[in-house]
């Protein structure tokens, strides 16, 4: 019985050691810098790899004094301050625009013809009242 209480209280010591270094506390202080210069410093201090447009990043200036429970929280917090999205693809954190969903507008045009005389159906009751001449109708 006493090995089984040490077992258990040795293995509740080591897993909360071995969390406790694998979640590193960040602390960013930066004053107006460029996004992409931070992310150099971010590699440098905590070996983080990142892949990004340099021109597009460096056009966002970062002003933040700030505590973060993880690195992954402190990317995240610089990545939406400027209005980019990333991603983790493996080790490598992958930066870019937010990709803004433009509304797509269509206009179809076509003909309604009569199926047995190919005439015209002009000024008649709407379509949805032909059920069997709506799928006849190609474009």
């Amino acid at each position: 019985m006493i090995d089984i209480a040490r077992f258990i209280l040795l293995t509740t010591f080591l897993l909360h050691a071995f969390s406790s270094c694998i979640a590193q506390e960040v602390r960013l202080d930066v004053s107006n810098k460029p996004l992409n210069e931070v992310f150099i410093q971010l590699k440098y201090e905590y070996g983080v790899q990142f892949s990004f447009n340099d021109k597009v990043v460096s056009s966002c200036n970062v002003n933040v004094s700030q505590d973060f429970p993880s690195l992954e929280t402190a990317i995240s917090f610089l990545v939406e301050e400027c209005g980019f999205e990333y991603q983790l693809i493996g080790d490598v954190y992958l930066i870019d625009k937010v990709e803004r969903q433009r509304k797509q507008t269509f206009n179809f045009a076509g003909r309604v013809s009569d199926i047995l005389n190919a005439e015209p159906l002009t000024k008649r009751l709407p379509l949805f009242f032909f059920p069997f001449i709506a799928k006849k109708i190609s474009f």
